[in-house]
């Protein structure tokens, strides 16, 4: 079985008095499950796996991030091995490319013959900062500037090649 995801805002490999500590490591939580700001943010998360009676040697884990039509718009399969009975998992996914939204981490446990065994969803934030949202949806940055710009000024920046100009 799978615990429940715990969305990060760092980690740190000091020890504080804290009920974040998980291992080694003391966990900083993402209470607002906000992410981004610009394109080099990542999705930061905690998991435990609990090995469970029939004693499995390893569990295949699949990692989703699925966009509000529940089309993934990242996805990766690993296997995991239990060298106890409990795997914790502190994962870093690039939110590079990752439109400003509202998104679901989805993570399912699969069994033999890939079979689901467990799943969890939960819903977190992807925001951009303005010049994030310029190098990476240009048409919406322009579309936003139309409050405060001048029709000559909006034709300028719909005639441009590159952010930059």
């Amino acid at each position: 079985t799978i615990s429940g995801i715990e969305f990060l805002r760092a980690v740190d490999t000091l020890l504080y008095d804290s009920l974040f500590i998980k291992g080694n490591r003391t966990l900083i939580p993402s209470v607002s499950r906000e992410y981004g700001g610009d394109s080099s943010a990542v999705l930061l998360y905690y998991q435990e796996i609990y090995r469970g009676k029939k004693g499995k040697d390893s569990i295949k884990i699949e990692t989703q991030i699925l966009d509000r039509n529940f089309d993934a718009v990242y996805r990766d399969t690993l296997t995991s091995p239990f060298n106890e009975n409990i795997i914790r998992q502190i994962r870093q996914i690039s939110l590079s490319g990752v439109k400003a939204g509202r998104y679901t981490l989805d993570i399912i446990l699969r069994g033999r013959r890939d079979r689901i065994i467990n799943e969890i969803k939960e819903p977190f934030l992807v925001f951009w900062s303005p010049e994030a949202m310029v190098r990476n949806d240009f048409e919406m940055a322009v579309a936003q500037l139309k409050y405060i710009a001048s029709p000559s000024e909006l034709d300028n920046f719909k005639k441009a090649q590159t952010p930059e100009e």
